[in-house]
């Protein structure tokens, strides 16, 4: 059976724009609430991203977990994040064709990736998003840099907000994280109460130049592996 390795986080990363090459059918691996969920979305393309999404996070479970896919008990919180009881603790998140799942054998864990696409009026957007700190970041850089700078912030807000795991409720304003390209724990500052810098941290992790990812933690967190599938096949993590 597979295993993590204490205080390494391991992001794994999929292309879903590549057919499932799973032994089974990928629709026997999904339980039933889930089929019926994909069944409502709209557009063919979206019931299949959705689809393999959750065959694949589910075949990364029963892994790790030693049990059939199919009966990986994944469970959401009132606030909408999946869990399992007895771990690992996961997170999954999913833009256009990419898929990564964040894997950690303690604490919380949050993940985001979005690919980078034009936006109309950033400026705005912000200044719904964004701390004042990180406006006042951001408009000090070079127009040209301030796309890929939005969606660096964007990414790591989203996973801290998601391995807090209280959603939108937490307030976009109230907690601040660096837009630089690298760094360290990019949290900065936080007027939440229940927010306090010191318990978590938040990761830039590094992507191509068409996405930017993020992962946060609520524990020490020494390592971040990422793995993308061929690689994985490769090394027999499942």
């Amino acid at each position: 059976m597979t295993t993590l390795t204490a205080g390494v986080i391991d992001i794994l990363h999929f292309r879903l724009d590549i057919p499932w090459t799973g032994e089974r059918p990928m629709d026997a691996l999904l339980s039933d609430l889930e089929r019926e969920r994909i069944a409502r979305l709209g557009l063919p393309l979206l019931r299949r991203r959705a689809a393999l999404s959750r065959a694949w996070l589910r075949t990364v479970l029963g892994q790790l977990r030693g049990e059939a896919p199919e009966q990986v008990p994944v469970e959401i919180t009132v606030h909408g994040k999946p869990f399992c009881r007895g771990g690992p603790a996961f997170n999954i998140s999913h833009s256009e064709d990419r898929l990564v799942i964040a894997l950690s054998t303690e604490g919380e864990v949050g993940v985001d990736i979005e690919m980078i696409r034009p936006l109309e009026d950033l400026e705005s957007l912000a200044a719904l998003v964004f701390s004042p700190a990180e406006q006042r970041q951001l408009s000090t850089l070079h127009p040209a840099a301030r796309l890929a700078a939005f969606y660096r912030g964007w990414t790591r807000k989203e996973a801290l907000i998601k391995a807090v795991g209280k959603g939108l409720s937490m307030p976009l304003e109230g907690f601040s994280v660096d837009l630089g390209e690298t760094g360290d724990n990019a949290l900065l500052s936080s007027e939440i109460p229940e927010l306090l810098i010191e318990d978590w941290q938040v990761l830039p992790v590094g992507c191509d130049a068409q996405a930017t990812l993020a992962v946060a933690a609520s524990a020490t967190v020494q390592g971040v592996r990422v793995i993308h599938e061929a690689q994985a096949k490769a090394t027999g993590m499942w």
